[in-house]
């Protein structure tokens, strides 16, 4: 079943895609996006950014890495044959200081493109 969706697929890739060359012989195709059709413009400002909700207004967010000092924790362990995260992967965060002058001046340099602030707790935000 598998090898007809493959098969499939690349049937699908190459009428779609006629500029498409197989390169190498080792399965791996080479596309040209300068023989391609335009099909529409982006505004560039949709080079964007996005920063998770808890990182502005503070909470529990996610922190794999030890802080410097600290010893590393485990990522995760089995639980009942699921993946359960630990607590110790999070860290309290404080809510980030808007009026700092240096941050200010960083946000304006990614002008003029959109930035998103988004994540699980802008839900309950």
């Amino acid at each position: 079943m598998a090898r007809q969706h493959a098969l499939a697929a690349l049937l699908v890739f190459s009428l779609g895609f006629p500029q498409a060359t197989w390169a190498s012989g080792k399965g791996a195709v080479a596309i040209d996006p300068s023989v391609l059709p335009a099909i529409g413009k982006v505004d560039s400002r949709f080079q964007s950014y996005n920063v998770e909700m808890a990182e502005v207004i503070g909470g529990r967010f996610w922190a794999p890495y030890a802080k410097p000092g600290e010893q590393a924790q485990p990522i995760n362990t089995q639980v009942s044959g699921r993946l359960a995260l630990e607590a110790s992967l999070f860290r309290q965060r404080p809510p980030a200081n808007l009026a700092n002058r240096r941050l200010r001046a960083l946000a304006r340099g990614l002008g003029p493109a959109y930035i998103r602030v988004s994540g699980s707790w802008a839900n309950t935000t």
